[in-house]
């Protein structure tokens, strides 16, 4: 009740009010269809716990590193795994999420290497594109503003 009444008396949005601590960026749940789920994330569970990552088994099992998380459990209604990460940044959080997608359809180690490279290298495109876009638009409102206020003289 406590919280509630603090995040009332604010009279912001949740989202607003939490902000400063909802830092991380998330993957949103990723279904895939498997056979044998328990099989699974016990390879999982070894193959994270053998790059020194905190195991959690609340609810299906949870790898931990300081930068980024995942949870991954079994369905209980339909023959699905599901993915739920979160990490510091979207690229990280994008290099992640693609490696599960390739590992669990199987392709090579090689491959999934240069695919991951490549989805990296994309985030980092659309990234740099976007605030291109967002500081052109930003600039192109401060001169329109400038001139304005300069009676539409053009100039220093």
């Amino acid at each position: 009740m406590t919280v509630l009444q603090l995040i009332s008396e604010e009279g912001k949005p949740v989202s607003e009010v939490i902000g400063p601590i909802d830092t991380r960026y998330r993957s949103g749940e990723i279904n895939t269809r498997v056979a044998d789920a328990k099989s699974v994330m016990a390879d999982v569970e070894k193959r994270y716990a053998a790059e020194g990552a905190t195991i959690d088994h609340l609810d299906g099992v949870t790898i931990g590193f300081p930068d980024w998380w995942f949870n991954l459990r079994a369905s209980n209604t339909e023959p699905l795994l599901r993915l739920n990460a979160e990490a510091e940044t979207p690229e990280l959080l994008a290099t992640k999420t693609a490696d599960w997608a390739l590992r669990s359809a199987g392709v090579s180690s090689t491959t999934r290497v240069a695919v991951v490279a490549i989805v990296f290298l994309g985030v980092y495109v659309v990234m740099f594109v976007v605030r291109f876009l967002l500081l052109d638009r930003m600039f192109g409102r401060l001169a329109a503003r400038e001139s304005e206020n300069r009676g539409g003289e053009v100039g220093p």
